[in-house]
């Protein structure tokens, strides 16, 4: 079955390892250009870029900070510079996990960075690639 994403440009954060990396291997499969974000394992993501390409698809890596608006606007202009589009599918699956952790031994800061992460980090990649998406129709 073809769905149409051969030499689309797709973004899957937190990219680097588990489902990430299993989901942009199966983006490859079907001939996606896949951007692998990650934030500090840079050998993972390398991991899955090799992956990528040998299930057929184009890889780039690219280190970025989902908390921070400007590190994904950065990492959306790195990719138009690279393939010369934008970036035209989005999977926000970046997370923050450190480990379990009994509720009344958790320090707030521990809920503040996985905020961060998850839905700021959500808003702030949606806000960076959605004008791109809506360019390119």
């Amino acid at each position: 079955m073809d769905f149409g994403l051969a030499e689309k440009v797709v973004l899957v954060t937190g990219g680097s390892r588990g489902l990430e990396r299993v989901t942009a291997g199966l983006f490859a499969r079907e001939g996606a250009w896949v951007v692998v974000d990650y934030f500090s394992h840079a050998e993972a993501a390398e991991e899955t870029a090799h992956l990528v390409e040998q299930a057929g698809g184009r890889a780039l890596v690219v280190r970025a900070d989902v908390s921070d608006a400007g590190s994904m606007q950065a990492l959306v202009a790195k990719v138009k510079d690279a393939w010369g589009k934008p970036v035209q599918v989005l999977v926000n699956n970046a997370i923050a996990f450190e480990g379990e952790v009994d509720l009344e031994e958790m320090p707030i800061s521990s809920l503040e960075r996985m905020y961060s992460i998850v839905v700021k980090g959500a808003v702030h990649t949606a806000q960076a690639c959605v004008p791109g998406m809506k360019a390119a129709g």
